[in-house]
């Protein structure tokens, strides 16, 4: 899920961003949620420190009537979160050009007063949407999958191992403290997958970050949040290097 963060001092715009924003997730079927909505520059700075989001979406005002204001925000964002998606709206157009000295590089700029204000929002969520559908990206380090009618987005730092469902072209990933059931299959999510993804049986692709030891004797694969998935005896020695390299 893309985390969404928004900052304007005018609380009663703050809310018409909200409404906007979440009717536009909701009827485009987006992974995407707002996360916080703050009216101060510190609020914001506070709850990007304590969640330390990745690659998330900024919508800031830039005359916050701050100390800090929203071109300097975004500068501190950057230090947090550096590969984030920032939208300023505002009424000061001629502020853009600062935006070069703080080398914040936006991804838009949304006018208040401009008559299609909603629709600038929606293609601005639509473009930071297609950045993270584009295979093997980068950037963002993510899987994009599609569960019934919506279209999820699951970081590989989230995905611990994938295995086959019991339903046929199914398979079933497994993150932290949640199962997903969707249909494909494991040859086609290995080909969406980078270098820290292998497969340790013909039935599991496990993430290498995320593996504490490997049980030779039991041909056992163990997780540091517990789990363990079986390990074939072919490729347990492969496995094992690729643990060593890392």
């Amino acid at each position: 899920m893309i985390p969404i963060y928004l900052c304007e001092d005018d609380k009663f715009q703050l809310e018409c961003w909200r409404k906007i924003i979440n009717n536009t997730i909701l009827i485009n079927e987006w992974d995407m949620k707002i996360k916080a909505a703050t009216d101060t520059p510190c609020d914001l700075l506070r709850l990007v420190n304590k969640s330390k989001p990745e690659n998330a979406v900024y919508f800031l005002d830039i005359d916050l009537k701050n100390s800090m204001n929203g071109i300097q925000l975004a500068a501190e964002i950057r230090k947090y979160d550096p590969r984030s998606f920032i939208i300023f709206i505002t009424t000061h157009e001629e502020m853009a050009l600062n935006t070069f000295k703080y080398k914040v590089e936006p991804l838009g700029y949304i006018i208040k007063e401009a008559p299609d204000f909603k629709d600038q929002i929606k293609d601005c969520l639509q473009n930071v949407c297609e950045k993270y559908h584009v295979p093997n990206n980068p950037v963002t380090d993510v899987l994009t999958i599609r569960m019934e009618s919506k279209l999820l987005i699951i970081p590989y730092d989230e995905i611990y191992y994938i295995e086959p469902s019991t339903q046929s072209h199914r398979v079933r990933l497994h993150k932290d403290h949640e199962i997903l059931e969707f249909s494909s299959s494991l040859t086609d999510i290995k080909s969406k997958l980078d270098k820290r993804f292998m497969m340790c049986h013909k039935s599991f692709i496990v993430n290498c970050n995320h593996i504490s030891r490997v049980d030779k004797k039991t041909y056992t694969v163990h997780f540091k949040n517990g789990k363990t998935c079986p390990c074939s005896v072919r490729l347990c020695n492969q496995l094992c290097g690729r643990l060593a390299e890392l």
